[in-house]
């Protein structure tokens, strides 16, 4: 007979078929109340095979059209003749 494993979002085990668990289910911080990772985040730490919670912080990717990490504005592309400079 084999266990059956509840997944659980927010306990700090990540089990499939959550791609983040950072140990509580609050949003805006990377893993999200449902335990994705949000836009403008990346997580790492934990995994399938451990009992490690994801750790989860913002990056900056220009021209994605999201302000996150140490950007001050995205206008969604790297073009540098629209009024934006892209730091690129």
């Amino acid at each position: 007979m084999s266990a059956i494993q509840c997944v659980e979002c927010g306990d700090g085990f990540r089990t499939y078929p959550e791609e983040c668990d950072d140990g509580n289910v609050a949003s805006g911080d990377g893993c999200s109340s449902e335990c994705t990772v949000e836009i403008g985040y990346s997580c790492s730490g934990g995994s399938y095979n451990n009992s490690a919670a994801d750790t989860c912080s913002a990056y900056s990717l220009c021209g994605d059209g999201v302000v996150s990490g140490t950007e001050d504005c995205d206008d969604s592309n790297v073009v540098n003749s629209n009024g934006y400079v892209s730091p690129v």
